[in-house]
């Protein structure tokens, strides 16, 4: 149910030709099967659906604005894990790098680091802010009883 992935996520969608990096919406919910890259959660878990999540970029459109619409540099987030992100560029990509061997989520809720990029994520999405820990409770204990 949170699992990081073993191995890096290899895209299936390269679609160009957008004006505004939110066209790219529709293919990012698939390319990353409907779930936040960042903290796991799925839209079918959030009252809002898809409203509660957005398209976040890897490299930072302040920094980087020529990256903006580049669909290599885009994922699908929450707007809880965007938002914390906000202008910084994220340690790890999700198509380059391995996340089970950086993060890991406890059945505590809480997600763990294993190495200083796996921290650095944690610490700038605040992948351990309260309500999303409490949250991962109640999955899990709820995952437990079916």
């Amino acid at each position: 149910m949170f699992d990081y992935p073993q191995h890096a996520h290899q895209r299936r969608h390269g679609p160009r030709g957008y004006n505004d990096y939110r066209s790219f919406k529709p293919w990012l919910r698939d390319e990353f099967a409907f779930r936040c890259v960042y903290c796991l959660w799925r839209e079918t878990w959030s009252a809002a659906g898809d409203a509660a999540f957005s398209v976040e970029h890897l490299r930072s459109q302040s920094q980087q604005p020529d990256l903006a619409r580049d669909y290599t540099n885009l994922v699908y987030a929450c707007c809880g894990c965007n938002s914390a992100k906000q202008d910084h560029d994220a340690p790890l990509d999700p198509c380059r790098d391995v996340w089970a061997t950086h993060v890991s989520v406890g059945l505590d809720g809480v997600i763990t680091a294993m190495t200083g990029d796996g921290q650095r994520l944690i610490n700038l999405c605040l992948l351990n802010r309260p309500a999303l820990v409490s949250a991962r409770q109640t999955m899990f204990r709820l995952w437990s009883i079916l």
